[in-house]
């Protein structure tokens, strides 16, 4: 037995003094291709995949398969002999090789942890147990629309996190967890609809986070809920009304009450389809065929358009071709000053009579006169200017 054991400790003696050291100091700088064998994945080892796995990890990965594997064997050999010294009873012999096959595992094992503890002694880290480091799990700011009661730090969460990554320090995430913290207490993301209570008056600061650059959305808040009173129009636009695309978060000032509020991604890639078709009178000019409408489309590339219409513009019904948004302002040029409150009449499908409309009660210099009528006259549905978004709800 003793002459066994002792190649057993001249191997590890060998392995722990010379090998690892060495192993430590240089590193294995072959080239990084690939492997012409397949290793077997072990716990807790890194497994090699290229020629350019340093020493200690080969030697470590080496360890602990041989852990494994003779384990593995030495739990068999403990089970059948146990097996053979309960079925021997009255065989003195089979009963002593038995026991002599236990003791030898035994053994076997222990010479195997105590071979650990030589490693960890000449390299502590050895046995330190490197579990893969989880992805960053602080939760992402979801793109939309959000209203919040006081300024928050979204553009910052959105710079910061595109500059950590998936594996930030301690101290960056330590930042991001204050940000979103600060964004959830003062914050609701808004889908459409009425707005929550709380909100309403004090819901001042809107944002909107669009998709990694992909998606961009826009959002129309109302004064009143069910979509009603004076509004503001909200999206990714600079000096004069024109659209851009957004690259991080945008910050707005609400100018009024958020009663309801209505959301909508930009689309850049809209169908050269899609248009609004303006008719002076209801049912597409159907008694008056040879009037033509008046055809307003969204510039190439672009997500919205905005257009002045001739003063006091009479439209009588409205045809929409294409998934867009047909925003009608009372008065001209408001299309430019879209993000403060005024009045608006919003669309997204066809109309044949504006007359029932929001649009019907607009603007009394829109009166048709009519012989032997006194003023006030009929007023016709008529807009100032008018903003074509290309957009899906």
């Amino acid at each position: 037995m003793k002459k066994n054991i002792i190649p057993i400790i001249l191997f590890i003696f060998v392995l722990t003094v010379f090998i690892l050291p060495a192993g430590k100091a240089l590193a294995i700088g072959a080239a990084p291709r690939a492997l012409e064998v397949q290793y077997i994945p072990v716990p807790q080892a890194t497994t090699p995949t290229t020629a350019e796995i340093k020493l200690p990890d080969y030697v470590k990965y080496i360890y602990y398969f041989f852990i494994i594997v003779s384990g593995l064997i030495a739990l068999g050999v403990i089970i059948m002999a146990g097996t053979i010294y309960l079925s021997s009873a009255g065989m003195p012999e089979r009963t002593k090789d038995a026991k002599d096959r236990i003791q030898s595992a035994l053994i076997g094992l222990l010479i195997l942890f105590c071979s650990g503890l030589m490693f960890k002694t000449i390299s502590p880290d050895l046995f330190q147990i490197e579990y893969p480091k989880p992805p960053f799990l602080l939760t992402d700011i979801s793109p939309g629309v959000y209203l919040c009661k006081t300024p928050v730090p979204i553009i910052q969460f959105w710079q910061e996190r595109k500059q950590l990554g998936d594996s930030p320090t301690k101290e960056g995430a330590d930042r991001l967890s204050a940000y979103s913290k600060q964004i959830n207490e003062n914050c609701i993301l808004a889908y459409g609809g009425d707005i929550q209570k709380d909100y309403i008056d004090q819901g001042k600061h809107l944002y909107l986070v669009p998709v990694l650059d992909k998606q961009q959305y826009g959002a129309i808040v109302f004064e009143e809920s069910g979509f009603s009173g004076k509004a503001a129009v909200f999206y990714g636009a600079g000096t004069n009304g024109a659209v851009q695309e957004l690259t991080q978060p945008t910050a707005w000032q609400v100018p009024g009450r958020a009663g309801s509020i209505k959301t909508f991604i930009l689309d850049f890639n809209a169908s050269p389809s899609s248009y609004a078709a303006l008719y002076k009178h209801i049912d597409f000019n159907r008694k008056e065929p040879a009037l033509a409408p008046e055809i307003k489309q969204i510039p190439p590339n672009m997500g919205a358009g905005g257009f002045n219409l001739a003063q006091n513009k009479e439209i009588g019904s409205l045809k929409v071709e294409g998934p867009i948004f047909v925003i009608f302002f009372k008065t001209s040029g408001a299309w430019q000053t879209w993000n403060q409150n005024t009045e608006i009449d919003v669309y997204s499908a066809s109309d044949t009579n504006l007359n029932d409309n929001l649009m019907g009660i607009w603007n009394p210099s829109c009166a048709e006169p009519k012989p032997g009528f006194e003023p006030p006259y009929r007023n016709f549905p008529c807009a100032g200017s008018i903003v074509i978004v290309s957009a899906l709800e």
